[in-house]
């Protein structure tokens, strides 16, 4: 997942959390961006891994928390185990 800054200042990235119905089945491969403040136009990448524990639809929400007052951003996250 790329972040990018598309305001005038830095973006001081915070941290990602997983939250939701399964977030155990996802996990961060790299984190490019915790910690990480991003120039304005700039990007940074975080790695997302989906290891289901069950069969089925898997789901959770993602969260990175910065000092975006508008934040935190969240974002969907969904597979199949099989």
């Amino acid at each position: 997942m790329t972040v990018t800054n598309v305001g005038t200042a830095d973006l001081h990235i915070s941290s990602i959390s997983f939250a939701g119905n399964n977030p155990g089945d996802f996990f961060l491969l790299a984190d490019g961006c915790s910690n990480q403040a991003v120039a304005p136009g700039g990007t940074c990448v975080y790695s997302v891994a989906f290891a289901p524990t069950a069969l089925g639809n898997r789901s959770a929400v993602g969260s990175v928390t910065s000092d975006d007052p508008v934040g935190p951003y969240q974002f969907n996250l969904s597979g199949r185990g099989v």
